[in-house]
């Protein structure tokens, strides 16, 4: 359970540098969904930068400058979370180890170098999801129109990929369960189940989408 924590502690910190950088510029700001919420706390950097001067909150400048706007409320987020993942002080590698590593991780420094890569990877890994894909506006424009254009059988050919990723998230995190054994084959867990359900939800979606557009393409014609 630790471990997980901690895993989504440096998935967090990834997730808040998303945010920060996309607070960092108006150019950055106003070219993710951000934009269109913009208010005198959430925005470009460039411009509320100016509310720690201008706040009557005591200890604008200093210890409370997280709360006079965004860019610094998510630096702060992102290193509390960094801060939290070390607090808890558990070696991520060495719970998912598997047989062929055990050899390897019994030296603390080669234990050290890969829970470091370990964490790089998380952190990078939910930044550049967040960054370049969730907070960006195009992103939501193209996958919008990407959907629309592709037919159902299409779908399930780019669908397959990410169904083999989902059973091996499911298993990771099957691996961070203490009822986990390798030896038990009947054991059924809940990650297994929420991927399976997820998956299919996805071809229903999917599915809706291109009953829909020939629908809309019948009644044009007629």
């Amino acid at each position: 359970m630790i471990t997980l924590l901690t895993i989504i502690c440096l998935a967090l910190a990834g997730v808040m540098m998303a945010f920060m950088d996309r607070c960092s510029t108006a150019g950055e700001f106003f070219m993710s969904i951000l934009g269109k919420y913009q208010s005198w706390w959430l925005g470009p950097k460039t411009i509320t930068w100016r509310n720690k001067h201008e706040s009557r909150l005591p200890f604008s400048t200093s210890i409370l400058v997280f709360l006079t706007d965004s860019w610094h409320f998510f630096k702060e987020m992102a290193l509390f979370f960094i801060q939290l993942a070390l607090a808890l002080n558990i070696s991520i590698i060495q719970s998912l180890a598997v047989n062929s590593l055990e050899a390897v991780i019994s030296y603390p420094l080669a234990r050290v170098l890969m829970d470091v890569l370990l964490y790089k990877v998380i952190m990078t890994g939910s930044f550049h999801i967040f960054y370049t894909n969730i907070l960006s506006m195009n992103f939501w424009k193209n996958l919008k129109n990407f959907m629309y254009e592709m037919n159902f059988f299409k779908a399930i050919i780019v669908v397959l990929p990410l169904f083999f990723f989902w059973i091996g998230a499911a298993e990771l995190i099957n691996r961070l369960d203490p009822r986990y054994s390798s030896t038990d084959a009947d054991t059924t867990f809940l990650g297994d189940i929420v991927m399976s359900i997820v998956f299919f939800i996805t071809l229903g979606v999917l599915a809706w989408l291109d009953f829909r557009k020939k629908n809309k393409g019948g009644n044009s014609d007629a």
